[in-house]
């Protein structure tokens, strides 16, 4: 079997100007610089262009642009397959939930709701079905944006029904125990079926999965309880109450 090499991973694709070409399914190993993207031309709606764009919350909505230039813009206009995003360690980590070229020179995504992270970088996926192969463009010198992360409010723990606390008591080990807590930027569908983001309890080493459910909102996170001892309820990426 083939190795297919990603040529614009880790410090390969660090191109000066341009976008930086991933042959899909090649084993090659030496990235790609082209000349198809102007440097920090990233901007938010109408906004001003800029190397670093900070969107105020993580709805749904947002209009993310950057501009291209020089004589493949109308090729990747007319072979564009699908626009996706993420930080350096994962570039393709979520999906636009809309994208397009606009104007034959402005590539525009518009991230799902939920999303959130810093230094997401966009990659644009461009196939050619005449000779059956696919590259990906990964413009991160046309800058980056960054989504705020989730923020827990402090005391704000509770069984659902309950009063807010510093802490909770789990009135037994069997589980099904409806725990609630509030803050900003959850996120619901990230939350809900994102592999990324997971809401969890632990006691010592023992780490459990409180399930999400349907009263999650982005202001406030509910979960089920799982048979089991349980003490402090952190997040997966070290969010903690």
């Amino acid at each position: 079997m083939m190795q297919d090499f990603d040529e614009c991973g880790g410090t390969n694709g660090n191109c000066t100007s341009g976008a930086c070409s991933n042959v899909i399914g090649a084993n090659v190993s030496t990235p790609i610089c082209l000349p198809v993207a102007i440097n920090c031309s990233l901007a938010l709606g109408s906004g001003s262009r800029s190397c670093n764009v900070t969107l105020t919350d993580n709805a749904a909505g947002h209009n993310i642009t950057f501009l291209l230039t020089g004589p493949l813009a109308p090729t990747l206009a007319l072979n564009m397959s699908s626009v996706s995003f993420g930080p350096p360690s994962d570039p393709k980590r979520f999906t636009c939930a809309s994208a397009a070229i606009i104007g034959g020179n402005a590539v525009q995504c518009i991230p799902p709701a939920g999303v959130f992270g810093t230094n997401l970088a966009i990659t644009l996926t461009v196939c050619a079905s005449a000779v059956s192969k696919c590259w990906e463009l990964a413009f991160r010198n046309a800058g980056v944006f960054h989504h705020p992360n989730p923020v827990i409010s402090s005391n704000t723990i509770r069984f659902s029904g309950g009063s807010n606390s510093a802490g909770i008591t789990a009135p037994s080990n069997v589980g099904g125990d409806t725990v609630v807590f509030s803050g900003t930027n959850f996120g619901v569908t990230t939350f809900r079926t994102s592999p990324f983001y997971k809401v969890q309890y632990r006691s010592g080493a023992v780490v459990k999965q409180c399930i999400i459910d349907a009263n999650t909102t982005t202001a406030q996170i509910s979960c089920t309880t799982q048979p089991g001892k349980h003490s402090k309820l952190c997040e997966k990426r070290n969010w903690c109450c």
